[in-house]
C-alpha cells in the first residue's frame, strides 16, 4: 500500500495499478472469511418425476372456454308465440276454439314474468300488452270474441317477441369519412 502512494505521489499512477490491485485482493479475501454463511431452513418440495406425472391428468371436470365464453341463449317464449298465432287467426277471421282463452291467459303470464330491473318499474308497453291480451282472453271466455281485441293482442305480441341481439359494435351516425371508413374495414 506504500508502494502505491509512493508512485501516485510522484505522478506515476500506472506504476501504482499493481500494488492497488494486490491491497484490494486482501481486502475482499478478508472481507469473504468474515462473512457467516447460515444454511436456509424452510420446505423443501420433493423432486417431480415429469414421465410420471406429464400429461396423466383426467380433464373431465376441466371446462371448455369457448362453451364459458359464449352468449347464453334468450329463453324461449312459446306461450307468446302461440298466442300471437292464435291472435292473427282471429284477427284474420277464424273462428275461435276452446283453448284460445287459456293460450292468451299463459302468454299474458309469462309477459308478467319478464324481469324489471327495480328501479325503472313494469315499462308501459309491457303493462299494455298484458291488458290487451286478458282483454282478448276475457272476450273469448264470454263468448263474443271482438275482432278490435284481436288486432290489438297481435300488435302487443308481435312487440312483445324477441329480438335479435344487437350488433357487437353498433355504429353512431357519424360524418361521410367516417362512414367511408367503417364500411372498408367490413369489406374482406
Amino acid at each position: 500500500m506504500w508502494e502505491a502512494e509512493l508512485r501516485l505521489r510522484t505522478y506515476r499512477p500506472r506504476g501504482a495499478l499493481p500494488y492497488e490491485y494486490r491491497a484490494l485482493e486482501l481486502l475482499k479475501s478478508a472481507q469473504a472469511r468474515s462473512r457467516a454463511y447460515v444454511q436456509r431452513v424452510g420446505f423443501e418440495p420433493p423432486p417431480l418425476d415429469p414421465a410420471r406425472t406429464r400429461l396423466t391428468g383426467k380433464l373431465d371436470a376441466v371446462r371448455s372456454r369457448t362453451v364459458a365464453d359464449s352468449v347464453e341463449p334468450l329463453p324461449r317464449q312459446a306461450a307468446v308465440s302461440a298466442a300471437l298465432d292464435r291472435a292473427r287467426a282471429l284477427a284474420g277471421g277464424r273462428p275461435a276454439t276452446r283453448s284460445d282463452a287459456a293460450t292468451f291467459d299463459e302468454a299474458a303470464a309469462e309477459i308478467a314474468r319478464e324481469t324489471v330491473s327495480p328501479s325503472a318499474g313494469v315499462a308501459a308497453d309491457q303493462l299494455d300488452a298484458i291488458r290487451a291480451v286478458r282483454a282478448l282472453a276475457a272476450s273469448l271466455r264470454m263468448g263474443s270474441p271482438c275482432p278490435g281485441c284481436a288486432a290489438a293482442a297481435m300488435r302487443a305480441l308481435a312487440g312483445r317477441m324477441e329480438r335479435a341481439p344487437p350488433a357487437a359494435f353498433p355504429r353512431a351516425p357519424g360524418s361521410a369519412l367516417a362512414r367511408r371508413y367503417l364500411d372498408l374495414l367490413d369489406t374482406p
